[in-house]
């Protein structure tokens, strides 16, 4: 009897706690455990696109963070990069070497696995699931629709013990139920990677500053001012990410969503990186049109890998979803070709384009 009295108070409690919260804000924070992340921890945000829910009450808003220690100084994680240093042809104290450390030093960071990490996004307060082997953590929070007033980003914080100086955020794009999207390749469709030749892949990937493809940032900023959203879907790791984003800042590409693979050296998940792109870009692909299903599409890739193939597979599924396919031409296959022929059967020749030069996409201007 005791127990349940008490238990219905703190019910009680709670309900006009969060109803304070509305009067004055932070006082629910006050109440709330902040997260417990040492001092040689670190925390990435990876940013992520809410959708409204079947009702149209809600936004349904994806987290997804990564929690590990950089171990910069481990003697072994340092053997480790010097000896895979000789086999990349980098020399010691170029920069060919210094950026090869730093890419690699994000595949041997110490993930942790077991942290609670709670967030605050929007006066709303959610204690995530535990992070996993890979450091990975996730959540999903549901929030009223008078919550957000705006379309618009935002932002995400870490709470953290107030002793700690340290700031971790992230953000959310709110999208609205109709509107155009893009999804987008990175490899050799944004960033020249040369995926086709397995040396020069490597040594664009950790010996080289990243190169845009010539044109595309200014093409997606166009887009970007007719209201289009951007989800960039690929088979590069998230260990990449730190350097992809400053890489997309740099290059002034627009702020997306981005959906990589999620690998881990000391298990089997690293096999990922060599599934069939076919059946896993597919998946991916499919997941976005039914989170968007009033949303038209835009797919991008290039003809390196098997993007005209997945591309082709999905728009015939949704054929009055896409309203349009570009493929970058970086293998000199001509529209007539078989492979162009196979992978875009039923598909009308107006709805894909094959391009060098992406100045004459002109998807959202047939439809403005």
């Amino acid at each position: 009897m005791k127990k349940s009295l008490c238990f219905s108070i703190l019910m009680i409690f709670s309900f006009y706690l969060v109803q304070a919260e509305m009067l004055v804000p932070g006082l629910y924070e006050l109440q709330c455990k902040p997260s417990t992340i040492k001092n040689d921890e670190s925390i990435i945000l990876f940013p992520t696109a809410a959708k409204l829910s079947e009702s149209g009450k809600f936004w349904i808003v994806p987290i997804h963070g990564w929690i590990f220690e950089h171990e910069r100084d481990d003697i072994f994680r340092n053997f480790i990069i010097r000896q895979l240093m000789r086999g990349s042809g980098a020399l010691p104290g170029t920069v060919e070497a210094e950026i090869f450390k730093e890419r690699l030093h994000w595949f041997l960071v110490d993930n942790e696995s077991g942290k609670k990490i709670m967030i605050k996004i929007v006066k709303q307060f959610v204690t995530l699931e535990e992070s996993g082997n890979n450091g990975h953590f996730y959540g999903t929070i549901k929030l009223p629709l008078k919550r957000i007033t705006e379309l618009k980003k935002q932002n995400i914080e870490i709470l953290v013990k107030s002793e700690d100086p340290r700031k971790f955020a992230g953000f959310v794009h709110f999208i609205p139920k109709k509107g155009i999207t893009v999804i987008s390749d990175i490899d050799d469709t944004i960033k020249i990677s040369n995926v086709r030749n397995k040396k020069e892949l490597m040594k664009n990937t950790f010996l080289k500053d990243f190169i845009p493809a010539p044109g595309m940032a200014r093409l997606y900023s166009k887009w970007k001012k007719h209201g289009v959203y951007f989800h960039y879907v690929s088979s590069s790791p998230w260990q990449l990410y730190y350097d992809i984003q400053l890489f997309m800042k740099k290059n002034a590409f627009p702020e997306a969503v981005f959906h990589l693979k999620n690998v881990r050296l000391k298990d089997t998940s690293l096999l990922k990186l060599f599934a069939d792109p076919v059946k896993t870009k597919q998946i991916q692909l499919e997941k976005i049109l039914k989170d968007y299903p009033e949303h038209k599409f835009i797919l991008v890739g290039d003809s390196g890998e098997k993007d005209p193939e997945v591309y082709g597979i999905v728009t015939r599924k949704y054929s009055d979803r896409i309203i349009g396919i570009a493929i970058r031409d970086v293998t000199g296959d001509s529209m007539e070709s078989k492979r162009y022929k196979d992978a875009f059967r039923e598909i009308p020749v107006s709805k894909w384009k094959i391009f060098k030069n992406p100045e004459y996409l002109d998807f959202i201007k047939n439809k403005e």
